[in-house]
């Protein structure tokens, strides 16, 4: 049985609760339908930012494009669907975007040593990653090279060899 919702929610809709109200907050990356939810200085994040675990992105772009929103929201407290609730949600946000920045720099610095396929990126850049986590690694890696070549970093083949933009 397919659901149905009865009440789309998008960017800017509020839901009223008591005296206040959540603001949905479009935050595609994770998925193109992401929403977090702000409620004056507390964000609920869902699976956009998560206490102890890396989210797993469906686009790259879109992920840090609503990392960078998040940022501008001046949150000072974060809700995960997943872990502990986070104070210094400021910090938080900025360590996320240093990691998915420097994950960024580690592929291509990759790339740029030799390493042109998908099994080669991952074991240059997610070395520490354990073998039963290598499909995930590469669903990242992939999704992560995806954006790299759209911002002209990388060169993918059809083939799909991975080659430094020179």
């Amino acid at each position: 049985m397919d659901f149905v919702p009865d009440i789309r929610i998008g960017d800017g809709d509020t839901i009223p609760i008591g005296m206040t109200e959540l603001v949905a907050v479009h935050t595609p990356g994770h998925t193109p339908d992401h929403l977090c939810f702000m409620m004056d200085t507390l964000l609920f994040t869902g699976d956009h930012i998560m206490e102890g675990s890396t989210v797993v992105m469906e686009d790259a772009g879109d992920y840090l494009d609503s990392l960078y929103r998040v940022q501008e929201l001046h949150v000072e407290h974060i809700e995960p669907g997943h872990g502990a609730a986070m104070d210094d949600a400021g910090r938080v946000i900025d360590q996320y975007i240093e990691h998915r920045l420097e994950r960024e720099r580690q592929i291509v610095e990759a790339v740029r040593s030799g390493a042109n396929s998908v099994d080669d990126i991952i074991d240059a850049v997610y070395a520490e990653v354990p073998e039963i986590l290598r499909p995930a690694a590469a669903h990242q890696l992939q999704v992560q090279l995806d954006k790299l070549a759209g911002d002209g970093l990388v060169n993918i083949s059809r083939a799909g060899s991975v080659y430094p933009v020179v």
